[in-house]
């Protein structure tokens, strides 16, 4: 072994740092676990913020779909000069719904772009969210995910997710959700809970409209975390084309505030781009899951049956360009292919 140049008192010398460096790593990386416990969870919370407010291939975002069909029918029925029933009594506010307009849902498939070329980058899953609302406003969802590749994230890898509630578009009215986008699985392994109740968020909210813009005001708590938060949102609609949002976010029991600017808009047809930049009051306490930006382009059809290609970063940690951190790659956003049914 001397004859090829190995030296047995080197390679032990090498081998005993090595075994001190990576007992001092893991004696920091369990040091740090423990410290970072409460930022862990509120970065679990953030998380499920972003996908809150994108609505992205969710129940949520059926009824939200169901709604705006409403809002166009019945302003329509009012420039065409037709009465609109109004829910003036108890019985009207439970009225059931006809029971072929109970249930919404959808089948998308979605990936990463990496994975086309590298196979492991991201998550692969078959989506299936299904709302249900047999009384008008009242809903119950929930958003099924079937993995198709190996990927594997110990963190944050969710078989399903849930909402359910009261929510109603029109202006003046209340709303009062639940909505859960914690770690839920199937089968959960030792240590792991399948539906993470107390991790989910509850929402009061009101809306009104002020001078043609709609404001709605959120105060939301999550139990587990003990977290409370207060989001402040303004949208108006520009050349009855360009969707417009800016909201406030301010949270109770941790020194951050963010403002997040969003637009999304019809460019051609059913093609649509969006965006949203993110600003905060401190950026020393920018965390690992919270964006700088974010931006979604394709072929958006809400109709059933019609297909919806859709690009979207929306649950991306992005960086503007000059900061420490890197800037996360295209490759790592997220594509979607959906029907409506």
């Amino acid at each position: 072994m001397d004859e090829i140049g190995f030296n047995s008192a080197s390679y032990e010398e090498n081998l005993s740092s090595y075994n001190i460096k990576s007992e001092i790593k893991k004696l920091i990386i369990e040091t740090s676990e423990i410290v970072n416990l409460k930022k862990e969870a509120r970065e679990l919370e953030l998380l499920s913020s972003i996908e809150l407010e994108d609505f992205a291939d969710d129940s949520s975002f059926l009824l939200q779909e169901a709604q705006e069909e409403e809002r166009k029918e019945e302003l329509a029925a009012k420039k065409s000069g037709k009465k609109i029933a109004k829910t003036d009594s108890l019985k009207d506010f439970f009225k059931l719904k006809s029971l072929d307009s109970w249930v919404k849902g959808s089948l998308s498939y979605s990936t990463t772009p990496g994975n086309l070329s590298n196979g492991r980058l991201g998550r692969e899953t078959l989506n299936f969210p299904i709302t249900i609302t047999p009384i008008k406003n009242f809903f119950l969802g929930a958003s099924f995910k079937y993995d198709l590749n190996s990927y594997e994230n110990i963190y944050y890898q969710p078989d399903f997710s849930y909402a359910f509630g009261y929510s109603d578009w029109h202006s003046d009215t209340w709303g009062l959700t639940y909505s859960n986008y914690a770690n839920n699985k199937f089968s959960p392994k030792e240590g792991e809970d399948r539906f993470n109740f107390d991790s989910g968020q509850w929402d009061l909210n009101y809306k009104t409209e002020v001078k043609d813009v709609k404001v709605k005001g959120s105060l939301k708590y999550t139990k587990r975390i003990d977290s409370k938060e207060f989001t402040l949102t303004g949208s108006k609609v520009f050349y009855d084309k360009v969707a417009t949002s800016v909201m406030w976010k301010h949270y109770f029991d941790y020194p951050q505030e963010r403002l997040t600017v969003s637009a999304k808009s019809y460019i051609y047809k059913k093609f649509m781009v969006g965006a949203s930049a993110y600003i905060y009051s401190d950026y020393s306490k920018q965390t690992v899951l919270e964006p700088d930006y974010a931006y979604s382009f394709g072929w958006y059809d809400t109709r059933p049956y019609y297909p919806t290609i859709t690009y979207s970063n929306y649950y991306m940690p992005t960086r503007w360009s000059g900061r420490k951190e890197d800037d996360v790659p295209f490759s790592s956003g997220v594509v979607s292919v959906k029907m409506n049914f």
